[in-house]
């Protein structure tokens, strides 16, 4: 890496990238890796998390599509809430006895 000169941020990701793919690839512990290539070992440490976190970290939030439930009671009355059942008392929040 260029010493004191101004990098830029994609030359700086390059580099640890570089960094962190010949790492993985020797097979060495990150403290030998760092001494024989002259660099820190707490700044590959650093770079090794910083990039695993920007590989795995999801592009957007996991959305998930939910029916309303009077649809749920539509189509599949037996997994509709309790709350939508003939049988329930929304003034107590419970299930009535069955009627004979």
């Amino acid at each position: 890496m260029k010493s004191r000169q101004k990098v830029s941020h994609e030359e700086r990701l390059a580099y640890w990238r570089a960094h962190v793919a010949a790492w993985q690839e020797s097979g060495l512990s990150q403290s030998r890796y760092s001494r024989e290539n002259g660099i820190r070992q707490s700044a590959l440490s650093y770079w090794i998390r910083r990039l695993s976190m920007t590989l795995t970290a999801p592009a957007l939030p996991n959305i998930v599509e939910v029916a309303p439930a009077f649809v749920v009671q539509a189509l599949r009355p037996e997994l509709a809430p309790a709350s939508l059942t003939p049988d329930f008392d929304s003034c107590r929040n419970k299930i009535l006895p069955q009627s004979c």
